[in-house]
């Protein structure tokens, strides 16, 4: 009788042990499914009439799915996420950026975002754009990743201050 119910609570014990391990595992943070980086410089100068392209690349984790890309400007303005009396989009003229999402795959992980700058552009910035990258964890799981990139119209005839090599 001691014997059986000896093995009955050494029983009840390895259930509670198996599933607190998995608990606790659940809670442990995950491999991210990917890494997002960009080529050469988050931070770019153009003066107006030209073009600034950023290059994102991804490396996934084994089994990572697919994952979607967005570009927005990151002011609480023009997202709408704050009320802004008086503010108009002509307040950053001439910038016209990728609007459409974009998905990236590990046969696939890497995109050149250009941004077009109007000749007639102000000089201004520099602004803030968030590269918005969703995707889903090898558990299933949504995971989200926000890269920044700046860009800096100058002014007709300026030359950029930053170095080049």
């Amino acid at each position: 009788m001691a014997r059986a119910k000896f093995g009955t609570l050494l029983l009840a014990f390895l259930v509670l042990s198996l599933s607190a391990c998995n608990t606790l595992q659940s809670l442990l943070p995950q491999p991210k499914p990917f890494e997002a980086d960009v080529v050469g410089e988050s931070y770019q100068t153009v003066a107006p009439g030209e073009t600034a392209t950023y290059t994102l690349r991804l490396s996934f984790q084994e089994g990572a799915g697919p994952v979607t890309l967005r570009v927005a400007l990151a002011d609480p303005c023009a997202k709408g996420t704050s009320y802004c009396p008086g503010w108009d989009s002509t307040r950053y003229p001439g910038v016209e950026h990728p609007r459409e999402a974009l998905t990236l795959t590990p046969s696939a992980p890497e995109v050149y975002l250009a941004f077009q700058v109007a000749s007639d552009a102000l000089p201004q910035g520099p602004f803030k754009y968030e590269v918005t990258l969703g995707g889903q964890g090898t558990s299933g799981k949504r995971v989200a990743e926000v890269v920044p990139l700046y860009l800096k119209i100058l002014f007709p005839g300026e030359r950029s201050s930053l170095l080049t090599c």
